[in-house]
């Protein structure tokens, strides 16, 4: 799935990303928006795995079975942070 060599990279851009978004929230606290963007986040994985906009590079079903749990169960059991998901992530795919 993920390329190991390029993991850190990865969550370095992640981390980027959400940290530069929750610093210029100023409509709500970030902590509410990032917990409603965890459960979005967690829905749009499983799109993209079941959705009419499937990524095409997850071809293997055991794969895909990996990313709907993942998914399923952070919409299950939202993350409250960003930073829960981003750990799950790497913990699942990049141990």
């Amino acid at each position: 799935m993920p390329r190991p060599s390029s993991a850190e990279d990865y969550l370095a851009c992640f981390d980027a990303f959400t940290s530069a978004n929750l610093d210029s929230v100023g409509w709500e606290t970030a902590s509410e928006l990032e917990a409603r963007t965890c459960i979005m986040l967690a829905g749009m994985v499983l799109a993209r795995i079941d959705g009419k906009s499937q990524v095409e590079y997850i071809i293997d079903e055991s794969e895909k079975d990996r990313v709907r749990d993942f998914a399923r169960h952070f919409l299950l059991t939202p993350a409250e942070r960003l930073s829960e998901m981003r750990d799950a992530w790497h913990a699942e795919w990049l141990p």
